[in-house]
C-alpha cells in the first residue's frame, strides 16, 4: 500500500476535485501520478498515458493542448453507480446515439472543473433508483464504470 492508498476513494476525489488546477502543470501532475515511464501520443490530442502510483488504478491518462495546459484527467477504475453518485452528487445523465453510450456528468463546484463525468456502453433508462438496459426489462441494481473524467477549464 502507498501514501495515496491510505485515504479512501471518496476522500481521494474530493481533494482532487478542490484542486487549484492553476498550479499544476503536465510535468507536475506526471510526477505526482507516477514514478515510471509514460506513454506519450499525439495525433489530435495529446496524451500522456501514465502507470498510477496508486495501485487502485489501473491507468492515468492526462489530456493536453499543444502549449501543455492539462484540459482532462482520466482515471481508469472500476466504479459503481452508487459510489460515484456518492462521491459527486446528483449526475445528469444522457443517451448519446452517436457514440451509443450513456454519459453521466456530474457538476463541481471548483471554478477550475467544467464537469467530472463517465460514461457506459448502451442505452440505460432509469426509473426511480434503477435502471433498465435499453428498451428492455433487463434490470441493472448499480451499474459500473471504468473511468471518472475531470475535464478542465
Amino acid at each position: 500500500m502507498n501514501k495515496d492508498e491510505i485515504i479512501n476513494l471518496k476522500e481521494y476525489f474530493h481533494i482532487w476535485g478542490n484542486q487549484d488546477f492553476s498550479k499544476l502543470n503536465l510535468d507536475l501532475l506526471t510526477q505526482l501520478f507516477t514514478k515510471s515511464d509514460f506513454v506519450e501520443t499525439k495525433p489530435y490530442l495529446y496524451r500522456r498515458k501514465l502507470i498510477p502510483n496508486d495501485s487502485r488504478f489501473k491507468q492515468i491518462e492526462l489530456v493536453y493542448d499543444e502549449d501543455q495546459k492539462v484540459k482532462a484527467i482520466v482515471w481508469d477504475l472500476n466504479i459503481t453507480y452508487k459510489d460515484l453518485k456518492d462521491y459527486f452528487g446528483e449526475p445528469i445523465i444522457h443517451y448519446e446515439y452517436y457514440s451509443e453510450t450513456t454519459a453521466f456528468a456530474f457538476r463541481s463546484k471548483n471554478q477550475d472543473i467544467e464537469i467530472i463525468s463517465t460514461r457506459t456502453s448502451g442505452k440505460l433508462n432509469q426509473l426511480g433508483e434503477s435502471f433498465f438496459e435499453n428498451e428492455s426489462e433487463t434490470k441493472i441494481e448499480n451499474p459500473e464504470f471504468t473511468f471518472i473524467q475531470f475535464s478542465l477549464k
